[in-house]
């Protein structure tokens, strides 16, 4: 599992770098045909004057900057929006976001997500406001700052950051599944009794392993359909066998690594063992685990 995890990440960037190629060989005034594309349009080498437009673009960018929605001076992300406060706004529309509290998903797109949408929509309307009272100063009110431009602008500034967040989050990823090897991965067994068919197999369960590093992995497996969608090709050999990922049992013997963050630990497990045994496993500083939805086919909405 741990190759077949590998072999998707790399394809998961290559796929990027291919679409970053192209999007470069592109002019900066071309729309994006997709907001799926996260790739930044490229910035000009040597940008000249531009009067009031300008301004404009200035401006924005120290709005932006000032509600902390692009990478910071020492390049520090900025934060992803709480997956409760999402799912909940999603549900009933509690939750809204608001000014104060301005979170992007950045997993999502900037213009199909109910979410961005709305929050998007917040930070329009705020700034056309101050730049009607005369906050920016050099940024006069006409065509430019009209509500629709002003949205435009405002997806094509942070699609760079998002771009830098989702590269990241992958970054983040290989890195887990790399600490993890061989031993930190779940295996598979036979789930369908002998001589049936079709045959399945099922996941096994790590009893000491976080099941949000499960799910994450979980995840990670899906968008091994989306390196083959990316570039239009089929699978070569044999189709793997049906898999069923939500386990039935656990590895009740295996042996749980050591100095993984603690967090990566199932919490009741690690809870359960005893002073000595936590010393033993030498749990080191808990690290932010990336959260990542599973693939969804465009072919199968």
């Amino acid at each position: 599992m741990v190759e077949r995890l590998s072999d998707d990440m790399r394809n998961v960037s290559v796929g990027l770098q291919r679409r970053t190629h192209r999007e470069d060989s592109s002019s900066d005034t071309q729309a994006s045909d997709s907001d799926d594309d996260l790739t930044p349009r490229p910035r000009r080498k040597r940008p000249g004057k531009r009067g009031s437009k300008n301004h404009l673009h200035v401006a924005f960018r120290s709005y932006l900057r000032e509600k902390k929605l692009l990478r910071g001076k020492h390049g520090s992300l900025p934060q992803s929006s709480p997956i409760e406060s999402i799912q909940a706004f999603n549900r009933d529309h509690d939750c809204c976001p608001t000014l104060e509290n301005l979170f992007i998903d950045w997993s999502d797109s900037l213009e199909k997500s109910s979410w961005n949408t709305e929050l998007i929509s917040l930070i329009v309307v705020d700034l056309q406001a101050k730049i009607r009272n005369g906050t920016y100063a050099q940024v006069l009110f006409h065509a430019e700052a009209s509500l629709d431009n002003l949205r435009s602008l405002c997806i094509d500034k942070l699609r760079r950051t998002q771009y830098e967040c989702r590269q990241h989050t992958w970054d983040t990823i290989g890195r887990i599944i790399n600490r993890l090897d061989v031993n930190g991965v779940s295996g598979d067994e036979t789930d369908t009794p002998i001589g049936a068919t079709p045959k399945v197999v099922r996941r096994v369960g790590l009893p000491w392993l976080n099941p949000d590093v499960t799910q994450l992995l979980h995840a990670v497996e899906s968008y091994a359909a989306a390196t083959h969608e990316e570039n239009m090709t089929i699978p070569i050999g044999n189709s793997s066998l049906p898999r069923v990922l939500e386990p039935k049992r656990t590895a009740q013997n295996s042996i749980a690594i050591q100095r993984l963050p603690r967090n990566w630990y199932n919490d009741n497990w690690y809870q359960a063992n005893s002073t000595s045994a936590r010393a033993l496993l030498g749990a080191r500083k808990s690290l932010i685990l990336p959260t990542l939805e599973p693939y969804c086919s465009q072919k199968h909405p």
